[in-house]
């Protein structure tokens, strides 16, 4: 979309077959999307692949590096970071689309809604926000 920066989609995975198809295809919006696999023997590079995700294999070194490593993978400087059984929703997109024309801040925690005893948890139910949109540029 014209009017807002370019945006890579990073997703790291490990035979994340059952959630990866939701995950990227709510990234179709975003410019590039970049998948790091830590050797998945599952159907996840395929998905990944049918997606057009640009798809790189590294052996899994810790959540912080695995993420930090998929970042510096991508092209563009505005990131959208998902886990790979995490899907943006609409709604999401949308504000993302406006949020980003006229960007105020380097990043924007997201809202993640969560599986909490036995039921769908509101995200202020636990402050599950987390930074999931940012400028590369801007922080490390």
């Amino acid at each position: 979309m014209s009017g807002r920066p370019p945006i890579s989609g990073v997703v790291t995975t490990f035979n994340n077959a059952a959630t990866l198809d939701a995950c990227l295809a709510s990234l179709a919006f975003c410019d590039e999307r970049v998948v790091l696999d830590s050797g998945s023997t599952d159907a996840t590079v395929e998905i990944a692949r049918r997606h057009g995700a640009r798809i790189a294999t590294k052996p899994f070194a810790g959540y912080g590096p695995q993420k930090q490593h998929a970042i510096d993978l991508a092209t563009h400087d505005w990131i959208l970071l998902l886990d790979a059984d995490e899907h943006l929703t609409d709604a999401g997109r949308e504000t993302i689309e406006l949020e980003l024309r006229n960007a105020r801040a380097d990043g924007y925690r997201l809202p993640r809604q969560e599986w909490l005893f036995w039921r769908w948890a509101h995200p202020h139910v636990r402050g599950n926000w987390q930074l999931s949109l940012f400028s590369k540029s801007r922080g490390r």
